[in-house]
């Protein structure tokens, strides 16, 4: 899943359940979750859990306008929310949570530094991830926007 989608259902959850307890593991797990649903992304396609040499210069500024993206949602929630703080840094966090798995890995994909962390999400996120090609790969991700739309108007 595009890190934009996953720090818009990170948001969707702090919206509707609120309570820091709550938000933060959903938001986490979330992320495991949305992943099982067939879908392209950046590193999708290309096997990075086999070598750090896969991924291509474009692939990483990809991902870095993906991230930006993402970034941009969730502060546009928090901002949203003002003045209430409480609400806002829930948000900011489910963000930031429902992005970490992806955001472990960044030490090998960007850098090609293996630590026990990362490499362990690694394989986790390889056996996690339903990979899907353009265009139906998008598609999928358009879908389950909707539905956090949907699920914001419940």
């Amino acid at each position: 899943m595009l890190a934009t989608v996953h720090t818009f259902i990170g948001v969707v959850i702090a919206l509707k359940f609120q309570n820091p307890w709550l938000v933060f593991p959903t938001a986490f797990f979330s992320h495991f979750l949305l992943d099982l649903v067939p879908h392209w992304d950046v590193f999708t396609m290309c096997n990075v859990s086999e070598a750090h040499e896969n991924i291509t210069k474009k692939d990483k500024i990809k991902a870095v306008f993906d991230f930006l993206i993402g970034l941009s949602i969730g502060l546009f929630f928090v901002l949203r929310t003002l003045p209430n703080r409480t609400l806002a840094t829930t948000i900011f966090f489910a963000a930031a949570f429902s992005n970490l798995p992806d955001a472990l890995e960044a030490p090998y994909v960007f850098f090609g530094n293996k630590n026990i962390v990362t490499m362990t999400i690694m394989k986790i996120q390889h056996i996690l991830h339903n990979k899907e090609p353009l265009p139906w790969g998008i598609v999928t991700q358009v879908i389950t926007v909707g539905l956090g739309i949907f699920a914001l108007t419940l």
